[in-house]
Order: structure tokens, then C-alpha cells, then sequence
């Protein structure tokens, strides 16, 4: 969580970073480096390193925190197909980093989720709230630093390192000695619930008691449902009858076998085929 935060933190700045009357600075050149990386993972048809893509993520962002100071919040001209258009730079390299590692959480969601589907949901959970706290924050603080002075250049580049030494503190000992392929290998497979066994010879032990009480065969069948577990909603479904059905057949049951709870009956039915 803590380095989805200070993604998204990155990528609020630089959503809000040299904002012209709340529009962002236009960032579509943030789409090439990630059809390049699809395209290179299709055409080697391989697995791609997780943890070289989030090396290759961080640099993105540490460079772009670098690129403040040289290019500022202006964007800078690119000859592109014979057409001049305007950059961000700064906000470019953020931005790339920050779907980089987007791209790498995702792949670690998705191994989670095929192994342990509840982990899964709270790691999903958790990262979207830190998303959303983190890309706040950074939107905040690109704001902040679109109110700096022009004539006070030097606020931004001291901001600009700041936040650059932040960052390279985070890596180096936020994430010291972690891996995000070592993470995945070491995840286990949910644990699947433990479901008893049915008691032994529970089709003639259900009959017995059936027998000995005097149920009628739709009594039969609710006997034989609720002896295996089952709740009012499943017999419904089971049985294809009303809800109200359903409670009349358990109140009869129940009422018959002289039992008040469905442990009491299942505790009947297991005594065997010779019921009191």
C-alpha cells in the first residue's frame, strides 16, 4: 500500500502540475512506452520481470521529479510526424513511471487473486483507498506548486529535490530487500473450508427417524435436507417451494421429533437407525 500511495501521489502531481485554468497539461505521449511494453511481451510471448518493471518505474518518476528544475511547468516543443508539439516533460516521465507500476500491481493482483481470492479483495480494497489518498495528495501538492512565484524560481527546484529525495528514501528503505516475484511465489492457495463428513448410513438413519415419527414425504425431504446442513433459502431453492412452505414443513419437523434447533435434529439423526 505504502508504494501504491507513493505512485499515485506522483501521478496526482503531475496530473495537476502546470495545470492551465484546470485543464492538465496534455500527457498522450505516456501511451507509447506502455504499447511499446505490450508489444515487446507479446512478441517474446515471455514473462516479463516484475521487479525490472518496477526498477524501470521508479526511474521514471525520479526522473521526472529531476526534469522540474531544468524544464519546469512548461512544456517543451517535439517535432512529431512534422507536426510541433508541446510537451510536458516533466509530467510525461511521472506519468510514464506511474502506469509502470500500475502495470506491475495489476500483474500482482492478478496472480493473488488466482491463488486467494479473499486476500485478493482486501489487497484490492486497501490499494484503491491508498489510489485515492495518494493521487489527492499529489494533486494538492501540483497546485501548491503552480502558486510558487515565478520570480521565486528557486521554491520549485527546492521542491523538485525534495521530492526527489523522498522518493529515492522510499526505495531504498521502504522497499529494501523486497521483490515483487519473490511476493508472488511465496503466496499460497486459499485454504479450502473444511466440510464434514456426512454421517455414516444417513440416507437409512433419516428413513429410520422419518419412519418412527410418522413425517409425510415432503417432511421427509426437509428432514433429510436440514440433517445435511442446509438452511431455509437452500431447501427453498432445493425443493422449489415458497418460503413459507419451507417454515411450515421445519415447524412440522421440528415439532414431530420434538426437537428445537437443527442441531438437535442432526444430533438425532446421527444416534443412527434406532431412534428413541
Amino acid at each position: 500500500d505504502l508504494a501504491v500511495f507513493c505512485f499515485s501521489l506522483a501521478s496526482g502531481f503531475a496530473l495537476t502540475f502546470g495545470a492551465v485554468a484546470s485543464s492538465p497539461p496534455p500527457n498522450f505521449l505516456t501511451a507509447v512506452p506502455l504499447l511499446l511494453l505490450a508489444i515487446i511481451a507479446l512478441a517474446r510471448r515471455a514473462k516479463v520481470s516484475l521487479d525490472r518493471l518496477f526498477d524501470g518505474a521508479a526511474l521514471f518518476v525520479l526522473a521526472g521529479f529531476m526534469a522540474i528544475p531544468v524544464f519546469g511547468a512548461a512544456a517543451s516543443p517535439l517535432a512529431v510526424a512534422g507536426l510541433a508539439v508541446e510537451v510536458p516533460v516533466a509530467n510525461v516521465l511521472i506519468n510514464t513511471g506511474a502506469d509502470f507500476f500500475m502495470v506491475t500491481f495489476f500483474v500482482v493482483l492478478a496472480s493473488l487473486a488466482s491463488r486467494n481470492q479473499l486476500g485478493a479483495v482486501v489487497v484490492i480494497a486497501s490499494g484503491q483507498a491508498a489510489v485515492t489518498v495518494g493521487t489527492l495528495a499529489g494533486a494538492m501538492l501540483g497546485n501548491f506548486t503552480n502558486s510558487i512565484a515565478p520570480d521565486r524560481a528557486f521554491r520549485p527546484l527546492i521542491l523538485a529535490v525534495l521530492l526527489a529525495l523522498a522518493f529515492v528514501a522510499f526505495l531504498l528503505l521502504g522497499l529494501r530487500g523486497f521483490s515483487f516475484e519473490r511476493t508472488i511465489n511465496q503466496l499460497k492457495p486459499a485454504a479450502k473450508p473444511v466440510v464434514s463428513a456426512a454421517p455414516p448410513k444417513l440416507e437409512p438413519a433419516c428413513e429410520a427417524v422419518s419412519e418412527h415419527y410418522g413425517l409425510t414425504p415432503r417432511e421427509r425431504e426437509v428432514l433429510a435436507l436440514l440433517a445435511r446442513g442446509r438452511n431455509a433459502s437452500s431447501i427453498q431453492d432445493l425443493l422449489t417451494i415458497s418460503r413459507n412452505t419451507v417454515k411450515t414443513h421445519i415447524k412440522n419437523v421440528y415439532a414431530k421429533l420434538e426437537v428445537h434447533s437443527q442441531q438437535e435434529l442432526i444430533d438425532l439423526v446421527e444416534q443412527g437407525d434406532s431412534p428413541p
